[in-house]
């Protein structure tokens, strides 16, 4: 797997030549952060993915739906072959951490964590 790499505020690097891209459990890491980070519907090259952040943070009590839709997302990611687990952790000011672990065709336990703010 290859994927596009990603710079500090996650817009695609490019000029780099082969530089610019992410390969393996790295390229599958970049893939499930867009996926997440991506709101259902704004995605110009893919409308009908992404989550419903906008409901999900803009209501209290929301953590297991969010761990549901983050989990679906993250089996659906290309080379992800199991979810060890997931911890979500949505704070007063609603800003949340995701933290994963997951098993790859290329390697197991991959670990990250996500910021949505």
């Amino acid at each position: 797997m290859i994927f596009r790499s990603l710079d500090g505020t996650g817009d695609w690097n490019f000029g780099q030549g082969k530089q610019s891209y992410a390969t393996q459990d790295n390229a599958i890491a970049l893939d499930i952060k867009t996926r997440i980070l991506s709101f259902f519907k704004d995605c110009w090259f893919a409308p009908s993915d992404g989550i419903d952040w906008l409901t999900l943070l803009g209501t209290k009590s929301t953590e297991q739906q969010i761990q549901l839709s983050v989990r679906g997302t993250i089996l659906q990611s290309y080379g992800v072959t199991k979810v060890n687990s997931i911890s979500v952790n949505v704070d007063n000011n609603r800003h949340l951490t995701i933290t994963y672990d997951i098993n790859t065709i290329f390697s197991q336990n991959q670990s990250q964590v996500i910021e949505v703010i």
